[in-house]
């Protein structure tokens, strides 16, 4: 039987973090392979001497590495691509460069090493989605209006009117989202709802943290904001792209 599928909004930003827990990047258009987005959080932040079953220097360590800008020495090639930083200061290192890792180690006040990870270094799963609708309600909540960022979301979405439900993207849970009508365009399986952390309460422009924001979303949204993702067929993905769900 042949899937039946309905018309549920339009791609409205993307997103790709290079590094895990450094800033990430406004993108037209990815592939989405089987481990996400291309070079999503390839490389990431080990502690060294950590032997803990979560060892990476992230934000939660240290939440100015927001402020940290990742690029790609080439973007015409990616998946081959060196990768340097930018610091909140200035300076440009490659990711793996001893000035770099001296900094960090100073902030952290332990060994760090960078590693590179072909298939990602993901909290939970590959892909993470929010809609617009859903970071307006929580502005509301908080009383302020947010930078998107600091949900650092793979995929937001604008659904379409008729979704008027608040939170529409948990309506897709269980069910299949397909970007675009081309041969090669990706669809994900919605798996589940994002749990959240203390990521959320920091500005991504600033590093500033605002307690307000994660308290929100626990006593609001039994702590959860988004949904979580897994490549269903690979393919590619575009802003703009209008999406087609399935509930399976």
């Amino acid at each position: 039987m042949s899937r039946q599928y309905e018309e549920v909004g339009t791609v409205k930003e993307l997103m790709r973090f290079l590094v895990k827990s450094m800033t990430g990047e406004r993108i037209d258009e990815s592939r989405i392979g089987w481990h996400g987005l291309d070079c999503d959080r390839r490389f990431a932040l080990l502690k060294s001497q950590d032997k803990s079953g979560f060892p990476w220097f992230t934000s939660r360590d240290h939440p100015s590495l927001v402020l940290y800008q990742p690029y790609l020495v080439d973007p015409t090639n990616a998946r081959e691509s060196a990768v340097r930083v930018k610091t909140p200061d200035g300076q440009d290192f490659a990711i793996d460069s001893p000035e770099l890792l001296e900094e960090l180690r100073r902030k952290s006040g332990k060994p760090i090493q960078a590693v590179q990870l072909w298939s990602g270094a993901f909290d939970a799963m590959d892909i993470s989605l929010i809609s617009v609708e859903s970071s307006k309600s929580l502005d509301a909540m908080v009383g302020n209006k947010l930078d998107r960022r600091r949900f650092r979301s793979n995929i937001v979405i604008e659904t379409t009117p008729y979704l008027t439900r608040e939170f529409p993207e948990e309506k897709f849970v269980g069910g299949l989202l397909k970007f675009g009508d081309r041969d090669d365009s990706a669809t994900i399986r919605i798996k589940r709802k994002d749990v959240r952390c203390m990521v959320v309460n920091i500005d991504p422009e600033t590093a500033k943290q605002d307690p307000a924001v994660l308290k929100q979303i626990v006593a609001q949204r039994k702590n959860q904001l988004g949904v979580y993702g897994t490549t269903e067929r690979p393919g590619t993905i575009k802003v703009g792209d209008v999406i087609h769900w399935c509930k399976e």
